[in-house]
């Protein structure tokens, strides 16, 4: 089975971004309850609409 390596990292602020060439992405996710599978919703939303993911490990 591979292994998925999963790094975070704590900010101390947001980092300053160009004002210009940049995209946006914003996102919403929760984890559905489940003993066998792990599930994620995820919500995206950028300037060309909304897209929604089901991720299931």
């Amino acid at each position: 089975m591979p292994l998925e390596i999963e790094r975070k990292y704590l900010l101390s602020g947001m980092p300053q971004l160009p004002a210009s060439g940049v995209s946006t992405l914003e996102i919403e996710q929760g984890w559905l309850p489940g003993t066998h599978l792990r599930e994620r919703i995820r919500r995206a939303q950028t300037a060309s609409g909304v897209r929604f993911y089901r991720t299931v490990k």
